[in-house]
Formats: C-alpha cells, sequence, structure tokens
C-alpha cells in the first residue's frame, strides 16, 4: 500500500510503506517542471545533488557515492518510471502527485533514459539536442548551450549557427554535465556521431581560439 509524502512545493509523492518511515526523515524537492526530486547534501565541501529515486532503490552507499551498474559507455544506469502518466509534466502535473513505488521505477542504460527525455523536450526547443538552442542574437544566427536547473546553472559559449557547431555545442554540453555538473547522474546525454573527434577537430582548427573554451568543460 502506498503513503503520500508532500513536499515543500505542496506537491505529493507516492511512496511503499516500507520506505515511508526513510524517506520522510528528510526534506526533498522537485525540479520545477521536471520529474526530479532530490535533496541537497554537503560532502568534501560542496554542494551535491541526491535523487530520490535512487535513495529508493538503495543505489548510494553511506558516503552518498551512487553505486548504480554502469553500461558499455561507462555511463550510470538511470531510473525511469513504469508508467509515464505518473510523472510530472508541468506546473500543476497531471495526476498532482509522483508514483515513487518500486513497482513504477525501473533502472534503464543511460541510452534509453536519453531517449524518454528527448520525448518530453519543452515544446520551444529548436534543437535536436538537449540544453541546446539556435536563436538570432543581433541579426546573427547563433548556437549555444545553457544548463539551468536547480542542480546546474550555467550558459556555455555562443557560436555562429551551422550544423557542425550545434553538434559541437552538444559535446560541450555532455563535456559540462559530466565533469562538472553535481549530480551527472540525474542527466541523459545527446547522442554524438561516431566521428564526433574528428568533428572537434576540425572546429578548433578554424576556431583555435575556442579551443581552450571547450578544454575548460572537459
Amino acid at each position: 500500500m502506498a503513503k503520500e509524502i508532500v513536499l515543500k512545493n505542496g506537491k505529493i509523492i507516492l511512496v511503499d510503506d516500507e520506505d515511508f518511515e526513510k524517506v520522510g526523515k528528510y526534506s526533498w524537492n522537485i525540479s520545477t517542471g521536471k520529474n526530479y526530486v532530490s535533496r541537497s547534501i554537503q560532502k568534501n565541501k560542496k554542494s551535491y545533488r541526491v535523487s530520490l529515486a535512487k535513495f529508493i532503490l538503495e543505489l548510494y552507499d553511506e558516503n552518498y557515492n551512487d553505486i548504480s551498474p554502469v553500461d558499455e559507455n561507462g555511463m550510470k544506469y538511470a531510473v525511469m518510471y513504469n508508467d509515464i502518466d505518473d510523472m510530472f509534466l508541468g506546473k500543476e502535473g497531471i495526476h498532482g502527485y509522483l508514483n515513487l513505488q518500486k513497482s513504477n521505477l525501473r533502472l534503464v542504460p543511460n541510452s534509453e533514459a536519453r531517449m524518454t527525455a528527448n520525448k518530453f523536450k519543452k515544446k520551444n526547443a529548436n534543437s535536436k539536442f538537449m540544453h541546446v538552442s539556435i536563436r538570432e542574437i543581433q541579426g546573427q544566427k547563433m548556437v549555444y548551450a545553457s544548463i539551468n536547473n536547480r542542480m546546474d546553472r550555467k550558459d556555455l559559449r555562443k557560436i555562429p549557427y551551422s550544423e557542425r557547431n550545434e553538434i559541437v555545442c552538444a559535446k560541450w554540453v555532455n563535456d559540462y554535465i559530466l565533469n562538472h555538473s553535481k549530480c551527472p547522474s540525474a542527466y541523459a546525454l545527446n547522442e554524438l556521431p561516431e566521428n564526433i573527434d574528428d568533428i572537434m577537430e576540425e572546429f578548433y582548427k578554424e576556431n583555435p581560439e575556442l579551443e581552450k573554451v571547450g578544454k575548460s568543460y572537459q
């Protein structure tokens, strides 16, 4: 039988009876417009986010290190919901609650999580890559990446738009998440072409002043 827990913003999550006590000991938040429920912890004098779904599935050790399985690409498995209708998809949500019972949670490879995340990109997104946008700025079409949520806030360098440069921005996003995010396992990464190394080499050859910028995201 499920029990309800009310989050700080009034949203309701459902958990199994056996998880109610351990989950209820802490204060949890849901990212605005997202289905990611987490809480902040301090570790090594830095702030990190703990995923409630992974906490319930006991995918953290006693020091809150993520011990999720790793896929063939070296990426941590993600937690997805079996019933998509029980996800928060907006400010008001669909049913007004998020089902975090174990029966509604499953571990999936990062690639599957990425495909699902792509389905729920904002309607006004104009790039096929996550966290990448294309817009006209002072009369010039530009492409750039922006990571903006409660875990990470970072605007990456804007560059003139081209299909290749759009891929470059997607690569920068992946690099930044993997190397600088407070909770990289919470993200699904962009799927990049097999010749990404050649693309980046060509880009930096044409734009040597941006190689240092790109390296700073690694």
